[in-house]
């Protein structure tokens, strides 16, 4: 069942007031109370969890949610679900049709419903980083990206702009419009220069506020062939009167909402089984309110790093518990800390993707390095990176994909851990602006990366 969005707003006034403190305090207590009730237990030589686990984090989170709530910012109080309800809510979910067709006409690729050993290959949707670029180099940087074979589409608009007139996109502002406009605006241009005009895009980043995201759709711009609008809650099981207006406008105009449910490991939730369950909370809170099918159940650390194993069993539980309970065509983030033009940037990735891939993920995306952070510091070359070794894992079984992440972590966890991280290079140093094509320095990095793979056991296509 969903409940309509003017019943939460309803609840969002009548239910309990509470501080946000109290409201943190409550979800830390909660999510440990149920974590050893159901007896779901963190084990670092099992990455991708078995079926058993899943459903306890389920469970769990059926639990977290009809106990604790959903907390409204702007408000001030707490939304109530029943368990009833919060059931309702997967099962109406699980009902609906495993696929979803995203892009149109020649660009159309269908998103399908996995299971961890399942041969079908995770669709690749590339996105580069939120951080900003300068006009002159944005259709190029977009260009780098669709021009990619194995590039189906977009899962968020692969740069962002600086300034519009001199201004930063501030959130409320006027600016904020403007830039957005701007960007998805050039972002079609770049499209059409590569013969892809139909492509799937999915949500602007800079847009985030009703009226900036309203005034993107139109005909010619943001459609239900190629958009998504972000209603997601934030960290963690918060939401504002904004999240639910954007909720209503996807609903109305019948564009995808973007689900992306994730908490974090060592915060409110200390442990991996804590962050797993709120993020299935969190997963079910959102289907509350809304109607989408593409979601993405993840996790990260303090920092913003989703490559540890801690963090990836997190995801990975969270995203089988919604694989075998709630039927969302998960996908899998595969940023690196290390930068472009390293080879540990490639086993960051290339373990991400056994991850989700092994997790039953419908999709893989965000092939970013330095967790997205700074300018041009992601190519279409690691997206590619990234689709040739879904490509290659494809088909594992669950055991298999364990023991060839035990092996690939091991590539890369000391640096991680004594903070040997290489910055690495950008797109403008390793690309040929002219031609857009990478350099041969940086394609020999990548070939050393997928033999050293290959030889950890990534059957990658010759």
């Amino acid at each position: 069942m969903r409940i309509p969005i003017s019943e939460f707003q309803r609840r969002s006034i009548s239910g309990p007031v509470m501080k946000e403190d109290e409201f943190n305090l409550k979800v830390a207590f909660k999510a440990r109370e149920v974590v050893k009730k159901h007896g779901i237990k963190f084990n670092p030589d099992e990455v991708i969890p078995d079926d058993e686990t899943s459903h306890a984090v389920f469970e769990a989170a059926v639990e977290m949610l009809s106990e604790v709530g959903l907390f409204n910012k702007d408000s001030h109080r707490v939304i109530e679900l029943s368990r009833e309800e919060v059931l309702g809510i997967a099962s109406a979910q699980m009902a609906r049709p495993g696929t979803k067709t995203i892009g149109r006409n020649g660009e159309a690729y269908e998103l399908k419903r996995r299971k961890p050993d399942d041969k079908e290959v995770p669709l690749s949707l590339y996105a580069a980083s939120i951080s900003p670029m300068d006009d002159d180099k944005f259709i190029p940087y977009v260009k780098n990206f669709a021009q990619e074979e194995t590039c189906k589409g977009f899962a968020g608009m692969p740069a962002s702009l600086k300034l519009y007139d001199g201004l930063d996109p501030k959130s409320g502002a006027p600016s904020e419009a403007m830039v957005a406009l701007r960007e998805l605006e050039w972002t079609l241009q770049a499209l059409r220069e590569v013969g892809r005009p139909d492509l799937w895009i999915g949500p602007t980043w800079v847009a985030a506020t009703p009226g900036a995201i309203t005034l993107l759709l139109r005909e010619g711009l943001m459609e239900p062939h190629n958009g998504q609008i972000a209603m997601h809650t934030m960290p963690e099981l918060k939401l504002d009167w904004d999240r639910l207006t954007l909720a209503y406008v996807a609903e109305e105009r019948n564009i995808e909402q973007w689900v992306s449910p994730s908490a974090c490991v060592g915060l409110i939730c200390s442990r991996p089984p804590e962050t797993a369950v709120t993020t299935v909370a969190a997963l079910l809170g959102q289907l509350g309110y809304g109607n989408g099918q593409i979601a993405l159940s993840g996790a990260y650390d303090r920092w913003g790093s989703t490559s540890s194993r801690a963090v990836q069993w997190a995801g990975n539980a969270a995203k089988r518990a919604a694989g075998l309970h709630i039927g969302t065509l998960e996908g899998q983030h595969c940023p690196a800390d290390a930068g472009a033009g390293t080879e540990m940037a490639c086993f960051e990735r290339a373990a991400q993707v056994i991850s989700g891939t092994g997790s039953g993920a419908s999709w893989v995306f965000y092939p970013a390095c330095r967790m997205g952070l700074g300018e041009g510091h992601t190519t279409g070359l690691e997206g590619r990176f990234m689709a040739e070794t879904a490509e290659a894992v494809a088909g594992m079984s669950r055991e298999d994909s364990n023991a060839l992440l035990q092996r690939v972590l091991a590539l890369y966890e000391d640096d991680k851990k004594n903070d040997n991280v290489p910055e690495g290079e950008t797109f403008l140093e390793l690309y040929d602006l002219d031609t857009l094509q990478p350099h041969s320095r940086y394609l020999d990095v990548h070939k050393k990366a997928k033999e050293k793979l290959a030889a950890a056991g990534v059957n990658y296509k010759q």
